[in-house]
């Protein structure tokens, strides 16, 4: 029975509750905790379900207007001889990518994308050719580009090689894919006299038979340009980019269970405060924390000190994210009767990718693709 308040100088003054009450209510949270944490399990776990399922919707119809559109095939015969720098040739890319028709509101919101490709097939009888697959209403467009930037290269309309290909039994398909963070670039080579990485990529595409074809194929979708954003905020205040990135690349159910475990932790530490109180070190840690948290929100002082190491590195990562960025897929068609040589050329696909590799950090990897791909080229 708990004992009625006593008043002093007329003040109602209560007596503080005995140690059993105190008790009783932990007891009770231990109870609603273990209901708070699956009520929270529930709830991130059909989070998670509407975005992939709306997601997926979003990718669905974003594709159907892509497969559905006319494509027009230009082809583009260089000069003999034609010398130009690797800078020109990304200038030329990014105008190229500006071309696009209008979006209405509709296709801002489904996130509409315009693509194009890059091919290069090549069989016994033509050689190796290079082609541009684009809208047929921009057809004209990429064309004057192109002419305006390359005058000497011939550019005419060829109608779609692929055809004969599509539905044959006796074709692979190799999808090229990144091993590392997107950010992290493959190794640059600017210097095309001294050495010429395409010379790697079409050594597997010569020699030829007479019922044979190889096609290199890039897919090309130019991204917003506020895509990077997060990463150049954080290369300027010298926060920890590279764990960043790698933790980006964590399978989603691992982050699904390091995000609940955190909330879970969470919600103790702040039960256990609010019953015994912090101690002085910890909130002088917190003060301590908190105080660095704003100099560095006001740019006062950096996230932290960077080695010599991970300057030269994210020197390059910078520099990749603040051009024209890209979604690229890159595949490969494998067109043969004999399987000895279709084994051959594809390992020989593999080893032209080794040039644009930086060891530990970024490399072409190469895996069986759906036939699938042939039909739809976006």
């Amino acid at each position: 029975m708990i004992d009625a308040p006593k008043i002093v100088n007329g003040k109602t003054v209560s007596k503080p509750l005995p140690n059993l009450h105190i008790e009783h209510y932990l007891s009770m949270l231990d109870k609603i905790i273990p209901l708070i944490a699956v009520v929270l399990a529930i709830g991130l776990i059909a989070a998670v379900v509407c975005y992939i399922v709306v997601h997926a919707v979003v990718k669905v119809l974003n594709w159907r207007p892509l497969s559905k559109r006319k494509l027009t095939f230009l082809e583009l015969t260089p000069p003999a001889n034609i010398s130009r720098s690797t800078q020109a040739n990304d200038k030329l890319i990014s105008v190229l990518s500006g071309i696009s028709p209008s979006l209405t509101f509709v296709d801002k919101l489904l996130r509409h994308k315009q693509s194009w490709t890059l091919e290069q097939p090549s069989t016994r009888s033509d050689g190796i050719r290079f082609v541009t697959v684009v809208s047929e209403k921009e057809a004209s467009n990429y064309k004057q580009v192109i002419l305006s930037s390359l005058p000497d290269v011939q550019v005419k309309i060829i109608p779609d090689y692929l055809q004969d290909y599509i539905n044959a039994d006796n074709c692979r398909v190799l999808e090229c894919k990144q091993t590392g963070p997107w950010p992290l670039p493959l190794e640059r080579h600017d210097n095309l006299e001294d050495y010429d990485p395409m010379t790697h990529l079409a050594g597997p595409m010569t020699q030829l038979k007479d019922n044979e074809i190889m096609v290199r194929q890039l897919v090309i979708t130019p991204l917003n340009p506020n895509y990077a954003s997060g990463i150049i905020h954080k290369l300027m205040n010298n926060e920890d980019v590279l764990t960043h990135l790698n933790k980006k690349r964590a399978s989603p159910l691992k982050g699904f269970f390091y995000l609940l475990n955190k909330l879970l932790f969470g919600i103790t530490d702040l039960i256990t405060e609010a019953f015994h109180g912090s101690s002085g070190s910890s909130n002088n840690y917190a003060q301590s924390d908190a105080h660095n948290r704003q100099q560095v929100a006001q740019r006062l002082k950096p996230a932290r000190q960077l080695s010599v190491f991970e300057q030269e590195r994210l020197a390059s990562v910078d520099h990749k994210v603040r051009q024209s960025l890209f979604r690229v897929s890159i595949r490969v068609l494998i067109v043969t009767d004999n399987k000895t040589e279709m084994n051959k050329r594809s390992s020989a696909v593999k080893a032209s990718l080794t040039p644009f590799t930086v060891p530990k950090y970024q490399s072409l990897a190469v895996r069986f693709g759906s036939k699938l791909k042939l039909v739809n080229r976006y």
